[in-house]
């Protein structure tokens, strides 16, 4: 189990290399959160024929969501 502890993060700052860039760091996190809710977005919203818009969660898929992978 990973813990997320002030001491833990404290720890880790101290074995960091003080020429990294904290800056390009926070810019990571941050893309990557993007791409994971984009992603989300782009297979959770669904324009039905009629132009209704409805959103697709895992439990509405015919079968069940993992039907497709075992299939």
């Amino acid at each position: 189990m990973i813990s997320c502890s002030m001491a833990g993060v404290d720890l880790a700052m101290e074995y960091m290399p003080t020429e990294r860039k904290r800056v390009v760091d926070t810019r990571r996190v941050f893309v990557l959160t993007v791409v994971v809710l984009g992603h989300w977005l782009a297979t959770s919203i669904w324009i039905q024929p009629d132009g209704t818009v409805a959103w697709m969660t895992l439990g509405a898929y015919p079968g069940g969501w993992d039907r497709s992978v075992t299939d």
